[in-house]
């Protein structure tokens, strides 16, 4: 767990709610100077209680669903602003009493003690974009429920139904040339380019790993493993994406696919545990694609699957599907990448398997 390093001499605590939000100011010995409450969120009374301790304050507020006009009022007024991650701070500021008054006057207490877990202040100038991407994966999903509904409809009627494959789409190298000159497309490319910026606010592959929901949290005592936390912690939306591009990757991919199906068969059968580290393997290929400006490489994400493998132990046959169609090439063909650093991008070697060709058949 991080905590924000508080530098200002006076910090403030806000217990934030719809209509109002409780308000608590103290010094760095502790001593309250303001501690009231703020009918219907009136941030110009707020500025005025402030006023004596604003050219050196730090505003602090949990993460919960009205924080953002708060913290746009707070940046346009000149104020630090901190987002205090809600679910740490319930577990480190638990106590007997609880209400509006304590939670602000604790919430200052941890600000000013260094000991509250920040979250991330997302820009606001992209939140739209994430509001609009976040829209259409709901609209994505009810389709997915409607086409379920359908197909089960049919089914019950004993009909057969019509068969949905990629196949009856056009290629995606086409579609995206023919929408390049559309205005729409550089919109699109617009988007594409603020998410790759919003990389950076990740420091390692881990902690972007982490708030994809694709690792979780371990709990130990005396050196030992006793379970594992934090399976909701991080972003849902990246979760279900990264789980959808696992399973497209190992049905349609003919190097992925055949490995996919080994994997599976040495987690014992096991699918979900073979797709989860599908899905991370490809969120470390994305996150170092954004981070060094490089091109998905099959290669090399092949040659990351293949240390999956135990060593030493005999590769499960009997692959099934189209995996029978292609055989993944060995570990020593691949004895470049794999000799080296365990990321999935770069320059792929062969112009053919850059786009990952979807197998014929």
């Amino acid at each position: 767990m991080k905590y924000y390093n508080s530098t200002t001499q006076f910090n403030c605590g806000i217990d934030l709610h719809a209509r109002q939000m409780y308000v608590c100011v103290m010094d760095r010995q502790g001593k309250k100077l303001v501690h009231t409450n703020v009918k219907d969120n009136d941030f110009d009374y707020f500025l005025k209680l402030v006023t004596p301790y604003k050219h050196d304050l730090t505003v602090c507020c949990e993460c919960m669903f009205g924080w953002y006009w708060l913290a746009d009022a707070c940046q346009a007024a000149g104020l630090t602003f901190v987002l205090a991650h809600a679910l740490y701070v319930k577990a480190i500021h638990g106590g007997k009493n609880k209400n509006d008054r304590i939670d602000s006057e604790k919430l200052t207490h941890l600000l000013r003690s260094n000991l509250i877990p920040p979250a991330y202040v997302y820009p606001a100038e992209k939140r739209p974009l994430r509001a609009l991407l976040r829209q259409r994966i709901f609209y994505v999903w009810r389709r997915s429920e409607l086409l379920a509904r359908i197909h089960s409809h049919q089914l019950a009627h004993n009909r057969v139904p019509p068969k949905r494959t990629c196949s009856t789409r056009d290629p995606w190298e086409e579609a995206l040339l023919a929408a390049e000159p559309n205005p729409l497309r550089r919109l699109a490319i617009q988007n594409d380019m603020a998410l790759i910026r919003d990389i950076h606010r990740f420091p390692t592959v881990k902690d972007f790993l982490s708030y994809c929901r694709l690792v979780k949290g371990t709990v130990a005592s005396a050196g030992k493993i006793k379970g594992l936390r934090g399976a909701k912690l991080g972003n849902p939306y990246l979760r279900w994406a990264f789980g959808e591009a696992a399973v497209i990757a190992k049905r349609d991919h003919y190097l992925i696919g055949p490995l996919s199906q080994r994997l599976e068969a040495q987690m014992n059968g096991n699918k979900f545990k073979a797709n989860t580290v599908v899905a991370i393997k490809l969120a470390r290929a994305v996150y170092f694609m954004l981070k060094n400006k490089t091109v998905f490489d099959p290669e090399r994400l092949v040659a990351s699957m293949q240390k999956c493998f135990s060593p030493g132990r005999r590769q499960p046959g009997g692959l099934t599907g189209c995996a029978k169609k292609a055989t993944p090439p060995s570990v020593a063909d691949h004895s470049s990448c794999a000799s080296g650093t365990s990321v999935c991008v770069g320059q792929a070697s062969n112009p053919a398997i850059r786009l990952g060709p979807v197998a014929s058949g």
